[in-house]
């Protein structure tokens, strides 16, 4: 039996008019009076029954609406940075939108090319598109994604409209405050690593923030990737052994964990103890990610920029083409105990 009969042969079963069964099919409908309830359950019952399945392409024609969006990564992984939280928020709010999801991606080599474009742009498949390429885009993106007919929405970077991104000024800040707010005086922040990302510039600037407010010298050692294997490391351990001096554990704050790492190693070389003569705080991508080295930690709103990332672009597919940018807090957590023996 074709759709079309099946979806006569529900309506007909239960008393209703065909379109009605489409639209409770399709999800269209919500009812609350209990009797409507029950009349749309057993529809679905008699739909999964007989095995009908909706036409979404019949339904994309007719609608010029695909119910799908595309994320786009970058194909090296420095450039596109994916957490487990960001994939859950992005989905819940999927779901909640009734829309699929489409993944892609492209390259600096793929960009290179004039004639360049992501195959979701070149043939329409999908609504919009979600842009998780965060480290530094290649200007030719922005230019190519920059498009009416196929809206965008950029996740973990600053542009000024069309994004989402967490707020890591105001991270740094309130982690620095709340570590003052403790009692700690004697604080540092070290950044080096291999991201090039707004947050590179943002941490230490939200660190001095909090520093300079509370009359306390900064102590901030930043550097370019790879410079902690070279001066950067005789910089760091000159400055560890100065904030050592004074009551009280020295507190320095990660740029990432890695950067916490740094100072661990170099921590046991001039015999200082964890807990004891040195704390950590660092940002991490979901609670007790510093792996029990950390006294405090800013939690990314990894869920909250998937799940608002989707909010924003569906309401530029509705029409609202221009959307401000959105910068989200962080969440600060200090009573953490620093385990002596981290792994």
């Amino acid at each position: 039996m074709n759709a079309s009969n099946l979806i006569q042969q529900i309506a007909d079963t239960v008393g209703v008019h065909r379109s009605t069964v489409l639209r409770i099919l399709r999800g269209d409908l919500e009812y609350r009076r209990p009797s409507y309830v029950q009349r749309a359950e057993r529809v679905r019952e008699l739909a999964a029954r007989y095995g009908y399945r909706p036409n979404t392409a019949a339904r994309a024609v007719a609608e010029q609406r695909f119910r799908a969006v595309a994320f786009l990564n970058h194909r090296d992984r420095q450039f596109s940075h994916l957490p487990s939280p960001l994939i859950d928020g992005v989905q819940d709010a999927l779901d909640a939108a009734g829309l699929g999801l489409l993944l892609t991606r492209c390259s600096d080599t793929d960009l290179a090319d004039p004639g360049y474009a992501p195959k979701v742009l070149r043939e329409c498949c999908v609504d919009g598109l979600l842009v998780n390429v965060n480290a530094l885009p290649n200007p030719r993106l922005y230019d190519l994604l920059d498009r009416p007919d196929t809206p965008s929405l950029w996740l973990n970077i600053r542009a000024g409209r069309n994004c989402i991104c967490p707020d890591d000024r105001a991270a740094a800040r309130s982690l620095t405050e709340a570590l003052i707010a403790r009692g700690h005086q004697r604080i540092g922040y070290l950044g080096f690593g291999t991201v090039r990302h707004y947050s590179k510039a943002e941490r230490p600037a939200g660190y001095r923030d909090a520093m300079e407010a509370a009359g306390l010298e900064p102590c901030a050692i930043t550097g370019p990737p790879g410079s902690i294997a070279g001066g950067g490391r005789a910089l760091l351990a000159s400055a560890m052994t100065t904030l050592a001096t004074g009551p009280g554990p020295a507190v320095w704050i990660g740029y990432s964990t890695f950067e916490c790492i740094q100072v661990l190693h170099l921590a046991q070389a001039q015999g200082l103890r964890l807990g004891e003569d040195l704390l950590l705080a660092s940002f991490v991508d979901k609670p007790g990610g510093g792996n029990r080295m950390l006294c405090a930690e800013a939690v990314a709103p990894s869920y909250d920029l998937g799940r608002t990332g989707v909010d924003a672009l569906v309401r530029r597919i509705a029409g609202e083409l221009e959307q401000p940018e959105i910068a989200l807090p962080w969440t600060i957590t200090t009573d953490i105990e620093p385990h002596p023996n981290w792994a």
